[in-house]
Formats: structure tokens, C-alpha cells, sequence
């Protein structure tokens, strides 16, 4: 009988978990790598297709005429042409539109719509590219905005040189009308290439759209969520004695100016806007119900489906608060902070009697034969607050215009509406000026925001007469 070797077969044993073992490595690895391969194709494939560093997407971009942008009257905003065999992208208003439309570099990438929409803009939508086979010269989608070139050239005449932004809706569709930012840059690649460096760089911060991703604290305007929740939970008829200072705890707070008001009503103290007023209010409300009206009206939450990147702001809507910071709070100070879009919105909400309508800024999509490819976002609509609310902070901005704070946004034959706003900042001694506005106020067809930064005075010296410009050129098209 043949004796059995067992160390040979403890040596095979070994041999064969080993392989085991081994075989069982490398299928992990190729699990992983299946893995790794579905999710890049599932979730970031556009991201790797539009990257700056993928040159192979270039490539196959320079195939394809990049499609046009054009405003909302079909003038021509951004286009491409084929030069000595290249393409070059054309920025026909320099400046002007950089935060919306963005910048699309072979060195530096794509941002704004020229990213969000590089699929359309390529060609490379699938109605577009059954398309390319029916002409000549394969051309990209043209995208038409919602934005007027009159109002958006308005809004940097009238900001003249300053930091700020300037956001224009139509109350009844959400169409955002005009979005300027400034200070701005040129996204022409010749100006880009020669500057990028110094535009990063830059203190002023060129890049940032002040208009969607700004964030500020929103001062008196805020008073407008303040009046509406005031007007709904049972304050219409709140009267309060103001001497102009008003003491909490070990902290005194005042009037702008150290104005006293005597005895005053709501409706007199939103127009004059008085901050002992507003912060007496807040702190007998409560925390809850500035709470419950902020978030009403998206204060600091994520309640957009806007085309372009922007920020939510900033709310507090969950610790406790001591009475001094609710009275912050009720004047749109503290930790409070939104952006010029959202106090655009807002304004837009009450304008259009207490209904929001969602602020987009594409109108449609068209291919190269003309057919309508896309609408652009579907804008969702809800009832914020009570038309009967809407119908009397309307009253009452209109009443600032005639003969409150607001009285330099006034417009001849045309009833306004709005509201001033001084807003203090930690970073600097000059504070920010507001300005929201409506018209005409029996049937708005425009609401506008407007923040000047560090400019120091008021809102009505420096954003009111932005938004009368803004308001005037609409109307009077």
C-alpha cells in the first residue's frame, strides 16, 4: 500500500487556497471597477464631458458651430464663429452678462448656462442631432432668456461703477427680466486668458454673481415678512409708543438716525420704518411665527430650481433665542442673510397677490431648423400668503413711495410700491442699501430688487433711484 505524502498535500492545500484567495482579489477588483465604471456613467458623466481637462471633449465640440444665446427679443448676446479653422466663442456684450451666461474656455472650462446647458449648445441634445442631419454646417441649440438687454444694460448704466446687483422679475410667470452683477469681467477669451489670474486673485471678488450667490444681511426690507405675518396672526391693529431707543437686556438698540416716532401704527411704522417698532413686535410675536413666515417666503432654504448655481442664505430656524436677538431678527439683522434674487422674489410673491411663482431664466430652446426643443424649467407656483394680505402690504409700500422712506423711487403717472432697507455689516463702517419695489401697483408687471454694497446713506438715496430707472425703461417699452 502507497504510502500517503502529507506533506505534499498540505504543500497543494496552500497552493490551491492561495489561488482561491487570489482568484478571489481579483474579482473584487473587477467588481469594484464595475462599480466605480456605472456610477462615473450614471452620475458623473457630465461632469467628466464638460470638464475643462477632457480635450477630447473639445474635439468633438469643434465639429459642432456652438449655438447662440439671445435675450428675450432675439438679440444676440453670445455666438460662435469659425476663424482660420477655429472656432472662437463671441461675448457680444462683453461684461454684461458674464454671471448669467458665464464664460466657455478650452483652458479654464465652462460655468453659468454655458455649462448648465453645454448639451443644448454642442449639439449634442438628441433632437439636435437628428437635426444636424437635414443641413449643412452642424450648429448648436439656440437658448433665449428671459432677460430684456434693456433693463440688464440699465441696471450697470445705473450702478455705475458700484458694487451691487440689480434683479428684475415679472411678477405673474417668474421670468427673471434682468440679473446684473457688479464688479463683473469680460468672458471673451482673449481678455479672460489675459486677466484670469488677476481676477482670482482679485479683492472684489469679479467671479461672484452678487445677484444669486451674495449674501447680505437684508436690514428693513425684512420688515415686509414682518408685516405679513403681523397682518395674519391677529396685529393689524398694533400701535406702539417709539422714542426712538429701545433697551433689552444690557443692550440698546435705535432708529436709524435716532429718529422718535411717538405713538405709531403698523402701517406707520413700515413706512417710516421704524426699528423699535418692528423689534417690539418681533419680541411679542415670538420666535415661532417669524419662523413660520420666513420660511414662507424661502428664507435661507433651498427652494429654487434655478438654472445657474446660487446660494440658500442663512436663517436661524431652530435654536432658542434671547429677546435681544429676536429684535435682530425682526429688522433683518443677526445671523440673518439673503441674496438680492431671493428679496426679488419675495417682491415678486406680494406683487402678484400672495402667489409665488418660481424665477427661471430660460425661455425656450430651438434647433438649428427651428424646432422648439425645450421650454426650459416648468415654474411651480404656490400661495405664500392671503391675497387680502398681498392686497395691504401693497397699500402700504405704495404709501412708502407716496410719502415715506421711498419717495425718490416715485415715477410720474405710474403708482410704485416699495420699501427702503439699510443693512449694517461687521466688515465694514459703511452699511448696505436696499430697495425692493413693484409696478404699476394695481397691476405689477415688474418687481425689482436692488442692493448697493458699502455705500453708506440709505436706500433711498442710492437703490431707489436704480430701481425707478429699472421700473421706468420696462414700462415704457
Amino acid at each position: 500500500m502507497k504510502k500517503i505524502d502529507k506533506k505534499s498535500i498540505t504543500k497543494e492545500y496552500r497552493q490551491g487556497t492561495k489561488s482561491l484567495i487570489l482568484l478571489v482579489i481579483i474579482g473584487c477588483l473587477f467588481l469594484t471597477l464595475g462599480i466605480h465604471i456605472t456610477v462615473i456613467e450614471t452620475m458623473h458623466k457630465d461632469d467628466y464631458m464638460n470638464h475643462s481637462a477632457n480635450q477630447r471633449q473639445w474635439i468633438t465640440e469643434q465639429s459642432v458651430l456652438r449655438g447662440s444665446f439671445i435675450d428675450r427679443n432675439g438679440l444676440i448676446l453670445a455666438h460662435s464663429e469659425s476663424i482660420d479653422n477655429e472656432q472662437v466663442r463671441i461675448y457680444d456684450f462683453g461684461s454684461l452678462y458674464a454671471h448669467i451666461i458665464g464664460y466657455s474656455s478650452r483652458t479654464y472650462g465652462k460655468s453659468q448656462l454655458e455649462f448648465s446647458y453645454n448639451k443644448y449648445l454642442s449639439g449634442m441634445s438628441d433632437v439636435t442631432d437628428i437635426a444636424g442631419n437635414f443641413v449643412e454646417e452642424k450648429r448648436g441649440d439656440t437658448i433665449q432668456l428671459t432677460i430684456d438687454n434693456d433693463l440688464q444694460s440699465m441696471a450697470q448704466k445705473m450702478l455705475n461703477g458700484k458694487n451691487g446687483a440689480v434683479v428684475a422679475i415679472k411678477p405673474d410667470n417668474g421670468e427673471i427680466l434682468c440679473m446684473y452683477s457688479n464688479p463683473s469681467f469680460d468672458p471673451n477669451r482673449k481678455s479672460l486668458e489675459t486677466n484670469w489670474n488677476a481676477l482670482v486673485e482679485s479683492e472684489k471678488s469679479p467671479f461672484l454673481s452678487r445677484a444669486t450667490s451674495g449674501l447680505y444681511a437684508p436690514g428693513s426690507v425684512f420688515k415686509t415678512i414682518m408685516l405679513a405675518a403681523a397682518l395674519e396672526q391677529g396685529y393689524e391693529d398694533y400701535s406702539v409708543y417709539d422714542n426712538g431707543t429701545l433697551e433689552i437686556g444690557d443692550k440698546i438698540f435705535e432708529n436709524q438716525g435716532k429718529k422718535a416716532y411717538g405713538q405709531i401704527n403698523l402701517k406707520e411704522a413700515y413706512m417710516v420704518s421704524s426699528n423699535v417698532a418692528f423689534m417690539k413686535l418681533g419680541v411679542e410675536m415670538g420666535p415661532d411665527i417669524i419662523r413660520e413666515y420666513s420660511k414662507k417666503f424661502g428664507i435661507g432654504l433651498n427652494n429654487f430650481q434655478l438654472e445657474i448655481p446660487y446660494k440658500n442664505g442663512n436663517f436661524n430656524y431652530s435654536s432658542k433665542l434671547p429677546d435681544g436677538e429676536i429684535a435682530l431678527m425682526s429688522i433683518g439683522q443677526g445671523e440673518t442673510l439673503v441674496t438680492p434674487l431671493q428679496m426679488a422674489v419675495m417682491t415678486a410673491t406680494i406683487a402678484n397677490d400672495g402667489i409665488y411663482q418660481e424665477p427661471h431664466l430660460i425661455a425656450k430652446i430651438t434647433n438649428t431648423i427651428g424646432f422648439t426643443v425645450d421650454y426650459g424649467n416648468d415654474s411651480s407656483s404656490s400661495r405664500v400668503i392671503k391675497s387680502s394680505t398681498a392686497n395691504t402690504i401693497k397699500e402700504y409700500m405704495t404709501e412708502t413711495v407716496e410719502r415715506g422712506t421711498g419717495t425718490t423711487a416715485k415715477i410720474p403717472g405710474i403708482i410704485v410700491g416699495g420699501k427702503t432697507g439699510t443693512a449694517e455689516n461687521e466688515t465694514d463702517g459703511k452699511e448696505h442699501t436696499w430697495f425692493i419695489g413693484f409696478a404699476p401697483a394695481e397691476n405689477p408687471e415688474i418687481a425689482v430688487a436692488v442692493i448697493c454694497e458699502y455705500s453708506g446713506g440709505s436706500g433711498s438715496q442710492n437703490s431707489a433711484p436704480i430701481a425707478r430707472e429699472i421700473i421706468k425703461t420696462w414700462l415704457y417699452k
